[in-house]
């Protein structure tokens, strides 16, 4: 079972990044958690790697869906999607595949939200020139 999609894009990690994040926004997402990995994995560990940052997102429908069906799904979202450099002028994007959400919960009431919010996720995909989500 995949748990993500994946890209490859023929660009910088900082323009990338802000591009993910216009689209994401244009598309109803709101990023709940940013987490600046390599910034974290260098204080905690003094440890390098390359950028990375993971985004937390969800969509308020998403959001409310999942915690009215039960407030544990809390555990599942926000959905990630992380935006990592592969080198300095390739990047890597990848997101979360929202119909885990019900795989794992087994819970059909939120399909609608899910779906919704899949295909938002997907057109934010759509937006970036450089990809093409499936």
């Amino acid at each position: 079972m995949a748990f993500g999609v994946q890209k490859l894009v023929h660009q910088p990690h900082g323009v990338v990044l802000g591009r993910v994040r216009a689209a994401l926004d244009a598309e109803g997402f709101v990023v709940l958690t940013p987490h600046d990995v390599a910034d974290a994995f260098d204080q905690a560990f003094g440890l390098e790697i390359p950028p990375q940052v993971t985004l937390g997102v969800c969509t308020p429908g998403l959001a409310h869906a999942t915690l009215q069906a039960d407030p544990s799904v809390g555990l599942l979202v926000p959905c990630s999607v992380v935006v990592r450099a592969a080198d300095p002028g390739r990047t890597v994007v990848e997101a979360s595949r929202l119909h885990l959400i019900v795989a794992l919960t087994g819970d059909r009431a939120l399909e609608p939200a899910v779906a919704d919010a899949d295909a938002r996720l997907r057109a934010a995909c759509d937006r970036l020139a450089d990809l093409s989500c499936p």
